[in-house]
């Protein structure tokens, strides 16, 4: 049995936050996530 979220399901989830709020973005300190944030 798998607990979590899946690399896709984390990255919907994301990128929909992100573009409710795009000054979220200025505020990410993790270098993965900023750099899936500027792929969108």
């Amino acid at each position: 049995m798998a607990y979590g979220l899946d690399k896709h399901d984390l990255k919907k989830i994301i990128t929909e936050k992100v573009e409710q709020n795009p000054d979220l973005k200025y505020y990410i300190n993790d270098d993965y996530i900023y750099e899936l944030v500027e792929r969108q």
